[in-house]
């Protein structure tokens, strides 16, 4: 076994629920299997998931000024997501995602847009939404 962990009363889970992960060999699509990887990305996720813990969302570049800023920041974040909703989760992901308005998500998800406006509010969107963009103006002054 690779990986097995349990949750109970939690969403839409009220059983105890156990799920396993485990490594086997296929032989199915032999030309998509990952052989070798030791990039940096691969690297970085190795290390993280060993130390995880109960945290959900960890960010890890390699700048360690970086790091150190996003990880007070990222710990916020992984506690306002990690509280959302389903319905919150999908308006969320509509508005950062595809950028479309409280309107066109409310017809999409047949809801009004003020309910949409209360989702969002409640999810804390502009919280998440200053958290990603300071991480991406963190980054793009880096890359440049």
């Amino acid at each position: 076994m690779l990986c097995q962990f349990s949750i109970r009363n939690y969403k839409s889970i009220r059983d105890e629920m156990t799920f396993d992960m485990q490594a086997a060999a296929i032989s199915e699509h032999e030309d998509r299997i990952i052989r070798d990887s030791d990039g940096e990305a691969f690297q970085y996720s190795g290390r993280e998931l060993d130390e995880m813990g109960k945290r959900r969302l960890i960010v890890k570049t390699r700048w360690s000024d970086v790091n150190e800023e996003l990880q007070v920041s990222t710990a916020f974040a992984d506690e306002v997501i990690s509280s959302w909703s389903v319905s919150q989760s999908q308006a969320v992901y509509q508005a950062l995602l595809y950028n479309i308005s409280q309107k066109d998500i409310a017809h999409k998800f047949q809801k009004s847009a003020q309910n949409i406006s209360k989702l969002l509010n409640a999810a804390k969107m502009n919280l998440v939404q200053m958290y990603i963009n300071r991480y991406h103006n963190l980054i793009s002054n880096l890359i440049r």
